[in-house]
């Protein structure tokens, strides 16, 4: 492979990382990208830590913990990587993008769970805004791939879109639907007695907002156009019967229903207008995973990677 930076100064670097003061270990390098060194307490800033009262039967066996290290190092490699890149090709964060970013962080939450947030996570403002600016860098490294992979642009031709829709139709199938309108109460009395004034004429709609309350359903009972599967399946004896039919006493683990069916559309397939958007946004995550497979491979080839794996077994 290439080797990027000093040679030299890289050895360096790795053999005296390895070699640091022994009072503070956690600073000794653990892996040199190019001569960029991570340290072991990159990698146990992720490792998530031992609970001691756990049981022994519920911890990770060593060789668990072996792969986690393994696959945390691996991604700490992976950042550096694509964090160099940024660099060598002049890509930079603003302070105004680094500003907005950190302000949509605080527009999700209030200001308390904001900063539980960051205790939770052992972060301060200063490390979660380092964070932040690496993210939005690698983000911006990404965006240009198509320019710097050189290969196809990322973009799926209307063809393409079209041809999927076509050799996987079976999954555009929408199986019947039919439109329930409940009324659920707690016990089965008092559906019984639903029922009966049902018969006897009252108002559906009327009884289902007066029992709204303890439906999981809009105000009015209302349930919308479910499929067999989506609903209970003490629900399927409704999709046998005819439109503006009531149900019997339903019981289910939810309660005592009454159930109207209001409507029913049959089985159908979605149209290719209706899930073209679906289908190449598909594609296009399969280009871009392909491309940057391709890519990141091309970048490894010319970086020069070294683990000290004596100290990642130590850590594992």
């Amino acid at each position: 492979m290439k080797i990027f930076g000093g040679l030299i100064l890289a050895a360096f670097l790795f053999v005296t990382g390895c070699e640091q003061n022994k009072s503070d270990s956690s600073l000794a390098t653990i892996a040199l990208v190019n001569d960029e060194a991570i340290r072991v307490s990159d990698l146990l800033a992720l490792l998530p830590e031992a609970d001691p009262e756990q049981p022994d039967a519920g911890r990770a066996s060593p060789e668990e913990r072996a792969a986690l290290s393994r696959a945390f190092l691996d991604q700490l490699i992976e950042e550096a990587m694509l964090l160099q890149e940024a660099e060598r090709l002049k890509i930079h964060v603003t302070k105004k993008e680094l500003a907005a970013r950190m302000a949509e962080y605080r527009e999700e939450l209030s200001k308390e769970a904001f900063l539980a947030l960051l205790a939770e996570q052992n972060l301060s403002i200063e490390e979660l805004t380092q964070h932040t600016r690496k993210d939005l860098l690698i983000e911006k490294l990404l965006n240009r791939l198509p320019v710097e992979n050189g290969d196809e642009p990322l973009d799926i031709p209307e063809t393409a879109v079209r041809a999927y829709y076509e050799q996987h139709r079976q999954r555009w199938q929408i199986d019947v639907e039919l439109k329930l309108r409940q009324i659920i109460v707690k016990t089965q009395e008092e559906a019984e007695e639903i029922y009966l004034s049902i018969l006897k004429g009252a108002d559906f709609e009327a009884l289902a907002k007066t029992h709204s309350k303890q439906s999981q359903a809009g105000e009015d009972g209302d349930l919308g156009f479910l499929q067999q599967g989506e609903t209970p399946i003490e629900f399927d004896p409704l999709f046998q019967m005819e439109v503006g039919k009531i149900s019997h006493v339903i019981q289910s683990p939810f309660g005592y229903h009454i159930v109207k069916v209001e409507d029913r559309r049959e089985q159908r397939f979605l149209s290719y207008e209706a899930v073209h958007e679906k289908i190449y946004k598909l594609l296009l995550d399969q280009r871009r995973e392909t491309a940057y497979a391709k890519w990141i491979s091309r970048l490894k080839e010319r970086t020069e990677v070294r683990i000290n794996e004596k100290l990642l077994k130590k850590y594992s």
